[in-house]
């Protein structure tokens, strides 16, 4: 799995986790904060994981 996966996945992970621990705290539905968690993790991790791959291929 590439480094831009791997922060994908991991990210949407804890996004997820964020997303749902967020909504039981605010009282809102936890189906939709864990996905709009997830959403929002995936896309950070993902642009995360991206640059630290570009930084190994490029050796910076």
């Amino acid at each position: 799995m590439s480094p831009t996966q791997q922060g994908a996945l991991s990210g949407a992970a804890l996004g997820a986790g964020a997303g749902l621990g967020i909504s039981a705290l605010a009282g809102g539905n936890l189906g939709v904060g864990a996905l709009v968690g997830g959403a929002l993790g995936g896309v950070a991790g993902g642009i995360y994981g991206n640059e630290q791959e570009r930084r190994q291929y490029y050796g910076n």
